[in-house]
This record gives C-alpha cells, structure tokens and sequence, in this order.
C-alpha cells in the first residue's frame, strides 16, 4: 500500500481560503447595508429618542 505524502496538494487546496474570503465580503457587504440604515434621518432619529429616553432622569 503506496502512503500520500502529508505536503501533497489535494483536491480542497485552497478551500479554507476561499471561505474565508466568502466570510469576508459577506461581513462587508452587510456593514455597508448597515452604515447605509444607519445613516438615514429617521432611524437617527429613532435612535436619539431611544438614548435620551434611556438617560431620561424621572421622580
């Protein structure tokens, strides 16, 4: 029985690789929709409302 050398390339060379990169446009791409929601005047809004209501000082 003929051992494969453990340094040998393989048919997934490189796989990890390319899931890393698929990971990291996906990040990407859901950051910039993200900046893009955030950036909008009414959910800026909503979120100052938000924070002001939280810091809100009640008897």
């Amino acid at each position: 029985m003929k051992s494969i050398p453990t340094d040998a390339p393989t048919l997934d060379t490189g796989a990890a690789t390319a899931e890393y990169v698929v990971a990291t446009m996906a990040a990407v791409g859901f950051a910039t929709l993200l900046l893009v929601i955030l950036k909008s005047e009414e959910v800026r809004q909503l979120l100052l409302n938000l924070v002001h209501q939280a810091l809100a000082v009640t008897p």
